[in-house]
């Protein structure tokens, strides 16, 4: 994802964003979910290891973007 760590992908429902530091938090909340576990084939990590996950991902040219998905009143 270097490379592309200040590209922003904005589509008509989804917005594709960098795993950036400030995302962590949110994302370690989400991914309690048994769920979503599940769903991403994923273990629980502590908030520790979301952080070193984050930076891993940062400077892993296959790592991927993160969505916000757009609600039908939002301004695109």
């Amino acid at each position: 994802m270097y490379i592309n760590k200040d590209t922003i992908i904005t589509g008509k429902n989804v917005v594709l964003i960098p795993y950036k530091k400030d995302h962590v938090l949110k994302y370690h909340e989400w991914m309690k979910s048994e769920e979503l576990q599940k769903l991403t084939a994923s273990e629980p990590l502590s908030l520790e290891e979301e952080y070193d996950m984050q930076k891993s991902w940062l400077m892993d040219e296959n790592s991927e973007f993160n969505p916000l998905f757009r609600y039908k009143n939002q301004a695109q």
